[in-house]
Parts: C-alpha cells; sequence; structure tokens
C-alpha cells in the first residue's frame, strides 16, 4: 500500500435508495461587519485531470464538475494521515467542524460509513447534547438527563452553561444527577461501543453505572481533569449513569468508541456557526486535542456569507481559527472546504463565491489543504440547478438528504483518491 500522485480511474457506485427532504428548522444567525470591495476570482490551476466519463454521477447530474473532487494540498504534508489510515493495526481520528450542514450529520454520516465500510469502524465519536440545548440533532443517538439542568448552545446568548467543544453543553442544578445515552439502530455505523468517553468542565464522580437496562462489569479512568474513561466488559447500545459532583460542571458530549481498529470520525456542528463563532469559544483548539485527531477538516464560510464581513475581514478571521487549531495541534494536517452557492432573497447569494475565493487564497498562502466543494458542485448557478433536482431544499441554502448523500460521498472519492490498496 502507497500513496500515488496517480488518482484512481474508476470510483465507488453510488445507489440512492430513498429520496428524503431536509430542512433547517432553525434560521442561520449572522455576524455584521464592515464590507469592502469584491476579491478577483481566484482559480485553481490543476496539475493532473482526473477522468470522469465513467463515473456514475456524470450522466445524471451533468452539472457536477467531478474533474474537479479531488484535494489541493498546497504543499501541505498529508503523509502521517494516509500511513496511518492504510495501516490496519491503528485508529485513526478525523475531527470535521462545521455549521448547521454538519449538525444533522447527513452528508459526514455518509463520509463516516463510507470510510468505516473501508478501512474499519472504530466507534460512532463525538456526540452532542443538542436536543437537550433546544436544537436539531441528528437521528443515530439521544443523549439525555433524567434530572433537573439548564444547557447552552453556542449561537444562542447569554449561555447558561460553559460552552467548550462540541458548542451545546449542559449543567446539572443538583449534585447527584442522571445521564442516559444511547445509539438508535442505523445501517450507517456499529451501534454498540466498549468505551465511553465522558467530555467534562468541572469535577465529575461516577456513582453508579447500568448498560442495555441491566448491571454490567466496567472500569474508570478519571485521570484527566478534561475527561473520564469509561471501559464497558462487552459492547453496549445504551448506559444509564449515575454522577455526582462537587460544584459547578459543564457536560459537553460524550465519545462511542470502540477498542478495535479503523476510522473515527467526530463531527462538531453548529446552526449558524462561523469562524468568527468559534473564535469566541477561545478554547476550540485545544480541546480538540482530547479527540486525539488524525485530520482535521473545517467546512465554515457559507454563515459570513450573510452578513457583511468584508473579504479582508474574512481572511483574518480564517487565520485566527486556523492558527488556534495548528498552535494545539501542530503536526496534524487541515482541509479547508468551501461552501457552494446558495441564494439569499431569492437570489445568488454572491459573497459566498467571494469567500470561497478567499478561503482559496488563505490555504495557497498557508500552506493548508482545499477542497473546493463550490466548484465540484457545479460552481457559478449550481443552486439552482440542485433545486431542480431536489438536490437542495426550498430554503435554497440546504440540502435535501439526497443532496447532502451526494455531497458526503463525493468528500470521501476526494479524500481516498490518491490512496492506492
Amino acid at each position: 500500500m502507497k500513496i500515488s500522485i496517480k488518482y484512481l480511474t474508476s470510483i465507488l457506485s453510488i445507489f440512492f435508495i430513498i429520496e428524503l427532504t431536509y430542512a433547517s428548522s432553525t434560521n442561520d444567525e449572522f455576524i455584521n461587519m464592515i464590507q469592502t470591495d469584491d476579491q478577483e476570482e481566484i482559480r485553481v490551476n490543476p496539475s493532473i485531470v482526473i477522468d470522469t466519463a465513467q463515473h456514475p454521477l456524470a450522466k445524471e447530474y451533468s452539472y457536477l464538475i467531478l474533474n474537479k473532487n479531488y484535494i489541493t494540498y498546497n504543499n501541505a504534508d498529508w503523509s502521517s494521515f494516509y500511513n496511518k489510515l492504510l495501516n490496519a493495526s491503528s485508529q485513526i481520528s478525523i475531527v470535521h467542524i462545521g455549521d448547521s450542514h454538519l449538525q444533522a450529520d447527513i452528508a459526514t454520516a455518509k463520509t463516516r460509513a463510507l470510510f468505516q465500510e473501508k478501512y474499519g469502524d472504530a466507534g460512532r465519536g463525538l456526540i452532542s447534547p443538542l436536543k437537550m440545548a433546544k436544537t436539531n440533532e441528528p437521528i443515530d443517538y439521544y443523549f439525555k438527563c433524567n434530572t433537573p439542568y439548564v444547557a447552552s448552545s453556542l449561537m444562542r446568548r447569554p449561555w447558561k452553561s460553559n460552552i467548550r467543544l462540541t458548542g451545546a453543553s449542559f449543567t446539572p442544578t443538583t449534585e447527584n444527577f442522571q445521564i442516559s445515552v444511547g445509539t438508535k439502530k442505523n445501517e450507517s455505523f456499529t451501534d454498540t461501543f466498549s468505551k465511553l468517553r465522558i467530555h467534562v468542565d468541572g469535577d465529575l464522580y461516577i456513582d453508579s453505572v447500568r448498560a442495555d437496562n441491566r448491571n454490567i462489569s466496567y472500569t474508570i479512568d478519571e485521570t484527566s481533569p478534561y475527561y473520564t474513561d469509561i471501559y464497558f466488559s462487552r459492547p453496549v447500545s445504551n448506559v444509564d449513569l449515575w454522577l455526582s459532583s462537587i460544584g459547578k460542571i459543564a457536560i459537553l458530549g460524550t465519545s462511542l468508541l470502540n477498542e478495535s481498529n479503523g476510522v473515527v470520525y467526530n463531527v462538531i456542528g453548529n446552526n449558524g456557526a462561523s469562524y468568527y463563532s468559534y473564535n469566541k469559544m477561545g478554547n476550540l483548539g485545544s480541546d480538540c486535542t482530547f479527540l486525539n485527531p488524525d485530520l482535521f477538516i473545517i467546512s465554515l464560510g457559507a454563515n459570513e456569507a450573510f452578513g457583511n464581513l468584508s473579504n479582508e475581514g474574512f481572511y483574518d478571521t480564517v487565520s485566527e481559527f486556523i492558527q488556534d487549531i495548528q498552535s494545539y495541534n501542530p503536526n496534524v494536517p487541515i482541509l479547508l472546504v468551501t461552501p457552494m452557492e446558495c441564494q439569499k432573497n431569492g437570489r445568488i447569494n454572491q459573497k459566498i463565491k467571494q469567500f470561497r475565493n478567499v478561503i482559496i487564497q488563505f490555504g495557497k498562502d498557508k500552506n493548508i489543504a482545499v477542497y473546493d466543494w463550490y466548484e465540484v458542485a457545479g460552481g457559478d448557478n449550481a443552486s439552482s440547478k440542485w433545486v431542480k433536482d431536489r438536490l437542495m431544499g426550498g430554503d435554497r441554502i440546504h440540502n435535501t438528504s439526497k443532496g447532502y448523500y451526494l455531497q458526503g460521498t463525493l468528500l470521501f472519492e476526494a479524500l481516498t483518491n490518491d490512496i492506492i490498496n
């Protein structure tokens, strides 16, 4: 097995069995800053051309620019990620950070499933108490607190509980409390886990544990001040925890893990999120170290395009975000994903393209890899075509499930085109 500069000319076939329409019930919130003149268009001049004539999507969606479905590395070193991915005796942690396009975990669930099918399933990964924070949540897990609590989400201020890592958290209002975490039957990943990591801000103590509605043998590792690990004697699909704390704490989320080798695909997604809002958290880079990342994927920039942020201001905001990630994760490769075209008040939002160009330029300037989803999805005027084919919803911003499945599949292909097994 090796990394090759040549792309595979035959790629995985894609089958869509059902078509479900997804539209976010929560409108994105936006930041407002000063607007300046538009930046000139920046084009990527690829040195490698992919033969896509036989791609199963080429005929059905002729407007997709499939010969651009690759990563532009910008001289970034990804050897650590690819070598580890091809090593069957290791776990690989991918951390994907974004906005409402990620919060529902539809496109990313497809990418996760494809990675784990080919390279092994090391667990569902990070889950967040989103529904507890009164927002939408992925359908493949549940997260509950059965005693009184207050909760917060990233874009709703003031925060009643400390916000870190996932962008959603809750604080129990009693010293003793109970939480329940579990998976729901889903074909996209193994629905059991043998290790539960509780991400916490504060002092947490495990009093009692039950799994699958009965007692179970387990061991606890409380050596880290930032999380508590529980190891189960057998795989489980749901856990009830009786906990206690001294002083105020915040539960940030949990990681559902297996001790087998393979991929863990962690998703941090928040409606309305932007580079700016994650920067305001002030601790994302350091918190992500607890996910043991081997690759960061950043899908942001769409929400900024609905405000008055200038190109220069956007560049600086991206730079602040990346500096935070790199300062705590210095040797981990980063992939910046450009947002695809969408519409505002029935017209194409031209600032999406401006900020897409800024992201491409930033990647060139800082030697950070870029995946130009704007171009792959069809470039200019793609949004109307996606709506016509029911790949994009009626709000002309969010995709349907069918569209997200397509997006997640193409991302996986782009990430694995350089690998020869």
